[in-house]
């Protein structure tokens, strides 16, 4: 974590208090906690395992948060707009391959279609954990 990393943070904290409304603190909250596991990861030496690793991360939580929910209580529109952000904040963080951008949270990540294969089996192994819940 460099100074850049720090001042990013801080600064995003300071939007978060002052500007971002009441009703939309929970998920710019959500989105600033996923880019934070991208971008607390330090770059590693093994290809694309600076973002897989929080992407695995992500996953568990998601595994953690299926497992914890009330049985038989179906998903709201809230719990599938959390569970879009989570797949789309993935999605986009790998944007910079493809794109300059200021801020790169990883070191290079994997294409797209990497990534979609990867969210895919972990959809399936997610909808695995639902059914024996």
């Amino acid at each position: 974590m460099t100074l850049a990393d720090l001042l990013i943070f801080i600064a995003g904290g300071l939007v978060y208090a002052l500007i971002v409304p009441k009703r939309l603190r929970g998920w710019a909250l959500l989105i600033a906690s996923i880019y934070a596991i991208y971008a607390l990861q330090p770059a590693l030496d093994v290809r694309f395992l600076d973002f897989g690793l929080p992407t695995a991360t992500l996953a568990l939580a998601v595994y953690g948060w299926i497992l914890t929910r009330v049985q038989g209580q179906p998903f709201s529109r809230a719990d599938a707009a959390a569970l879009v952000i989570a797949v789309g904040m993935a999605l986009l963080l790998t944007l910079p391959r493809y794109v300059a951008l200021p801020v790169n949270p990883t070191s290079r990540p994997p294409e797209v279609g990497v990534v979609l294969i990867g969210l895919a089996l972990a959809a399936g192994l997610g909808a695995l954990i639902a059914l024996l819940a």
